[in-house]
C-alpha cells in the first residue's frame, strides 16, 4: 500500500515528505482482489461444470494462494526463493487451467500476480523469461488438450493474440513501473544520506562554534569527520604541541606510528591530498593550514568507502581541515584579543585608582607627614581641623574604592549574566516553540568560574534543543545547585523519550558531544529515557579537583 510519512528533520523541523511504497502489503491486496474476482467470473460462467467442482476448484485455488503468500512473507525477499516460488505458481495456474478450459479459462488472469512479483522484486530479465515460460506452456496445453478442431500450432498463436499481447503489455507496464520504483528507492538513500550530511554538517559547526578550548573541540571532531566521510579510523594531529586526536582508541604502538608519519615532510603540494601508508593500510593526509600558518595534519582511512563516495568523501575532508585551520586561527586571535582586553582593563583600572583612590592616599600621606613635625602640639584647633580633613579624605577615599569594587563586580552589583543568558536563551525557545520552561539556580551557583558557566550553558542549549527536535516535548525543567562541592545540573523534559540503552550506539552526535563537554570538567553525566516517559538528564561536575584546584 502507499502512504506518506512526514518526517521531523533535526534542523528546521519537518523537512520533507518520504513516499513510502510497501510492495508487501501491494502484492498481497492485489493477489487477493485478483483470486475474489476471477473466482466470481469463474462460478458465473454459463454452467458447464458443476457447480459443486467449480467450488472445489476456488477453494483448492484460495488454499493455494494462502500457503504460497506465506511463504512469500517467509522468504524475506530472498531473489532465489523468490525465483522458485514464482515457478511454482505459475506450474500451479497451468495445473487450474488443465481443469478449466485452458486459454479460455478466467483463470489465466490470475497468472498476473506472479508476473507482478518477478518484475517488482527480480531482474526485468527473468520477469519476461516467467511470461515467456506461462504463455507457452499454456499454449501447450490449449493446443494439445483443447484443440478439437484440430488447427495448427500458428493459427491458435493468431486466434489468442490479443490475449498473448495484453500480458506482454501487463508484464511491459510492470517491469517499467518497478524499474521506477527502483530509481525512487534510490533517490531516497541518496537523499536520506544527503540529510545526514547536512545535520552531521550542522553538528560539526555547533562543535566549532560552541567549544572553547582546541582540547575539547579535537576531542569530537575525529567522530564528526567519520560520520561525514566514512572513513574510520580518523587521526588528527596538532603541530605545535604534538598531540594526536583520534576515532578510536590507539595502542602506544600505533600512536608512535602515526606520530613518526607527522614528523615527515609534506609533499611538494602541500594543498593537494596524498596517500601514505601507515601499517599497511592507505590513508588520505590533508594539510590543516591557512594561509599564514600551517597546523597539523588529518590522515583518514578510505577502506569501505565506495568508488561513487570517495571524491564526495576527499571534497569533504579539504572542506573539514580548511575548517579546523579557520577555527584553530580564531582561537589565537581569541587568545590575543583577550589579552589585549585584560591589559585595557588593568591599564582603565590603574588608571580609575591613580585618578581618585591614589590621589586622596597622598594628601592623606602629606597631611600626616605635617602633623608629624607638630606632634608637641597636636591639641590645638589648627591640628584637630587637619586631622578632621584627614579623616573626610580617608573615608571619601574608601568611599571611592567601594563604589569602584562594586561597578567592577557583577557578584557585588547584584547583576547575574549567567542566569540572564539562560533566561534569554529560553525565552527564544517559548516565543519559537511554545515550550514552557521553569530555571531554578540556587544562589551558591552565581559565583562560580566563567568557564563552568559557559560550558553549563552549552550543556543546557544542547539539551533543550534535543528536546525539542526529537522528543517533541511542552515543558523543560531546569535546575542548578551546589552540593558539598559539586555542582549538580537536572536537565527534564516531557517528551517522548527513547531508550536509554541505545546511547552509545546513537548516530546522532549530540549527546555525544554532552558527554564529552561533562567529561571535559572532569564530571559525570546520566542519562535516563524511556520511550513515552521523557527524558532526565543529570550532570556532576566538581567546582574543584582532588589536589584542590580549578579542574582544566
Amino acid at each position: 500500500m502507499i502512504r506518506i510519512l512526514t518526517g521531523h528533520g533535526p534542523l528546521l523541523g519537518r523537512l520533507r515528505q518520504v513516499l513510502v511504497i510497501d510492495r508487501t502489503n501491494l502484492v498481497r491486496v492485489y493477489r487477493t482482489c485478483a483470486l475474489v474476482l476471477i473466482a466470481i467470473a469463474y462460478l458465473a460462467r454459463f454452467p458447464v461444470e458443476p457447480l459443486a467442482y467449480k467450488m472445489a476448484v476456488v477453494i483448492c485455488l484460495a488454499l493455494a494462494v494462502l500457503l504460497l503468500q506465506k511463504l512469500f512473507d517467509l522468504s524475506n525477499q530472498k531473489p532465489r526463493t523468490l525465483r522458485f516460488l514464482v515457478l511454482v505458481e505459475i506450474i500451479g495456474i497451468d495445473l487450474i487451467l488443465l481443469s478449466t478450459g485452458g486459454l479460455t479459462s478466467p483463470f489465466i488472469w490470475y497468472a498476473t500476480c506472479p508476473a507482478l512479483i518477478a518484475s517488482a522484486y527480480l531482474s526485468p530479465g527473468f520477469a519476461w523469461l516467467a511470461l515467456t515460460f506461462f504463455l507457452g506452456t499454456g499454449v501447450g496445453i490449449n493446443y494439445f488438450l483443447f484443440n478439437p478442431s484440430q488447427i495448427t500450432l500458428g493459427d491458435l498463436i493468431l486466434r489468442n493474440a490479443q490475449l498473448i499481447l495484453v500480458f506482454i503489455l501487463i508484464n511491459l507496464m510492470v517491469v517499467l513501473l518497478s524499474g521506477l520504483l527502483r530509481k525512487l528507492q534510490t533517490l531516497e538513500k541518496y537523499q536520506e544520506e544527503a540529510m545526514d550530511t547536512v545535520l552531521s554538517l550542522y553538528q560539526f559547526m555547533e562543535a566549532l562554534n560552541a567549544h572553547s578550548t582546541r582540547e575539547e573541540l579535537f576531542s569530537v571532531l575525529p567522530a564528526y569527520t567519520v560520520r561525514l566521510t566514512h572513513c574510520e579510523p580518523c587521526i588528527f594531529w596538532i603541530r605545535d604541541k604534538g598531540q594526536v586526536y583520534a576515532s578510536k582508541q590507539l595502542s602506544k604502538q600505533e600512536r608512535s606510528d602515526f606520530k613518526s608519519i607527522f614528523r615527515q615532510p609534506l609533499p611538494e603540494n602541500k594543498m593537494e591530498l596524498a596517500l601514505v601508508n601507515v601499517n599497511g593500510q592507505l590513508y588520505w593526509q590533508v594539510p590543516i593550514q591557512s594561509h599564514a600558518e600551517y597546523f597539523g595534519r588529518i590522515l583518514a582511512c578510505p577502506w569501505g568507502v565506495s568508488s561513487i563516495e570517495k571524491e564526495q568523501a576527499q571534497k569533504l575532508i579539504h572542506f573539514i581541515a580548511d575548517l579546523c585551520a579557520v577555527t584553530l586561527e580564531r582561537f589565537n586571535l581569541e587568545a590575543v584579543a583577550d589579552t589585549l582586553l585584560v591589559l585595557d582593563e588593568q591599564n582603565r583600572i590603574a588608571g580609575e585608582i591613580h585618578d581618585s583612590v591614589a590621589q586622596r592616599l597622598f594628601c592623606i600621606s602629606y597631611g600626616l607627614h605635617g602633623l608629624l613635625g607638630k606632634k608637641e602640639d597636636l591639641n590645638n584647633p589648627e591640628s584637630l581641623a587637619c586631622l578632621s580633613e584627614l579623616r573626610d579624605t580617608a573615608q571619601a577615599a574608601m568611599r571611592e574604592l567601594r563604589q569602584s569594587i562594586y561597578r567592577w563586580s557583577t557578584a557585588k552589583n547584584g547583576q547575574d549574566y549567567f542566569r540572564t543568558a539562560i533566561e534569554q536563551f529560553l525565552g527564544g525557545l517559548h516565543r519559537l516553540h511554545g515550550v514552557q520552561t521553569k530555571l531554578n539556580i540556587s544562589n551558591d551557583c552565581l559565583e562560580i568560574p566563567a568557564r563552568y558557566e559557559n560550558g553549563f550553558i552549552r550543556l543546557i542549549r544542547e539539551a533543550c534543543s534535543n528536546a525539542i527536535r526529537h522528543g517533541q516535548c511542552q515543558n523543560i525543567r531546569i535546575e542548578l545547585w551546589n552540593e558539598l562541592g559539586w555542582i549538580h545540573l537536572a536537565i527534564t523534559d516531557d517528551g517522548s523519550g527513547f531508550e536509554a540503552g541505545t546511547f552509545a550506539a546513537s548516530r546522532g552526535l549530540g549527546l555525544a558531544n554532552m558527554k564529552n563537554l561533562a567529561h571535559a570538567f572532569r564530571g559525570t553525566i546520566s542519562i535516563t529515557s524511556a520511550i513515552g516517559s521523557g527524558t532526565v538528564i543529570d550532570v556532576v561536575v566538581p567546582l574543584v579537583d582532588q589536589k584542590g584546584g580549578v579542574p582544566c
